[in-house]
């Protein structure tokens, strides 16, 4: 249940229209962090990534807190690996929406080390897409 409620809060923020602004449900993200960190596998990911992609639809003032959220849990951190071909590639997404609302004033080449490393990192043999 969880999950389709973070797929059906993204879909709504990710069609809430411009001129109004920020979609407000992407916040509510930061506050589930411990709740979605203690979901059992296969939903911790499911879960992961759904509230990824809803905090990329998050206002940009808030987009470097929803940068670390999304840091510290990247696809192949939740465990389950048949799922990263689901996974990853929402979660890059989100990743770069995030990254380019990114405020001027913050730090850039930190969050690009933290980016970089995860692109970088040494991923299983069983978790390769064949």
């Amino acid at each position: 249940e969880a999950e389709v409620i973070l797929w059906l809060s993204f879909t709504l923020a990710a069609s809430w229209p411009e001129k109004v602004g920020a979609a407000p449900a992407a916040n509510a993200v930061l506050e589930l962090g411990p709740a979605i960190d203690a979901a059992p596998e296969p939903w911790r990911s499911l879960l992961c990534s759904a509230a990824c992609e809803l905090a990329a639809t998050g206002p940009p003032e808030k987009s470097p807190q929803f940068l670390e959220w999304m840091l510290l849990r990247p696809p192949y951190s939740a465990g389950s690996l048949p799922l990263l071909e689901f996974t990853e590639l929402p979660f890059a997404q989100a990743l770069e929406q995030t990254c380019k609302q990114l405020p001027p004033e913050f730090s850039h080449a930190s969050a690009a080390e933290r980016v970089l490393q995860l692109a970088l990192a040494e991923v299983p043999p069983s978790a390769l897409h064949r």
